[in-house]
């Protein structure tokens, strides 16, 4: 006999689903001030749920991005019950960490129940951060800024990486962009030299299918495995190698592949373009 289903607007129910939805979500009134926060969206900040409620979410909003939730929430009392978003913001947690995320929010303050502007922030996704590199390129930057935010986009789910691009040259492998300033060593040899010799991308699934040089300079750098994409347009040897570090382990999934494969694809288009400029 199967059991009968929860009831329309059981209160655990609605609770427990908020609570284990892929994203944050919490409800803020016309000023800004928390009116109700899920347990995700709480655990992004490191704090609990009775700490934010009735507190301005300007508290918790990093300064760099605090005018990306300000927009955000303007815009959203403009327009009634319209989807507004992505927003990249950025947290501050309580040990002083910051966190991006994509801010999405609808004008609910004319609904009786909820009187509010509902927000759901996403974790921060490789894709916005390719779109800021697109756009930078199309709007002739310099391909050093277009390297760094496709970097920087890495970081981003579904890849979650820590993330380098090397350029291929004849004294070896030159660092153009990553992501933070203590990445494992790659003035050596490894998988990244094999991706643009062959033009195939090389995807360990642990330290163990690494050179021994590779794998003592990740577990020191924190990192479990690496993947690497190279970056070409269609010649050999490629013109370098975009470089993945992770701190788990296992192959990356097809989602993961097409992050990578549409990055190396914008670094490749933004090094053509750096090359008849020049």
């Amino acid at each position: 006999m199967t059991e009968a289903p929860a009831p329309r607007g059981d209160p655990e129910l609605v609770q427990r689903l908020i609570d284990t939805l892929p994203a944050a979500a919490f409800v803020i009134d016309a000023g800004g001030t928390v009116r109700f926060v899920s347990e995700p969206a709480a655990a992004l900040v490191e704090r609990d749920r009775s700490e934010l409620v009735g507190e301005s979410v300007l508290s918790f909003v990093d300064e760099g991005t605090a005018w990306a939730y300000a927009a955000a929430v303007a815009m959203a009392g403009d327009f009634g019950h319209v989807v507004l978003g992505p927003l990249r913001v950025s947290f501050v947690t309580a040990g002083g960490q910051s966190r991006a995320a994509d801010l999405w929010a609808i004008n609910q303050l004319d609904d009786p129940v909820v009187r509010g502007i509902v927000c759901l922030l996403t974790p921060e996704t490789a894709a916005m951060g390719l779109s800021e590199a697109i756009t930078a390129l199309v709007g002739d930057a310099p391909f050093a800024t277009v390297a760094a935010r496709v970097v920087r986009a890495m970081q981003g789910h579904p890849t979650v990486a820590r993330a380098a691009l090397l350029a291929a040259g004849p004294s070896g492998m030159r660092l153009v962009a990553g992501t933070d300033d203590d990445l494992p060593d790659m003035s050596g040899e490894g998988p990244w030299e094999q991706a643009v010799r062959t033009g195939m991308r090389q995807l360990a699934a642990d330290l163990g299918e690494v050179p021994a040089a590779v794998s003592e300079a990740a577990r020191a750098a924190g990192c479990a495995t690496v993947w690497v994409e190279p970056v070409s347009s269609g010649e050999l040897p490629a013109r370098g190698a975009l470089v993945l570090w992770r701190t788990s382990t296992g192959r990356p999934t097809p989602n993961e592949l097409h992050a990578m494969h549409q990055a190396a694809a914008v670094l490749a288009l933004a090094w053509e373009r750096h090359d008849r400029v020049a």
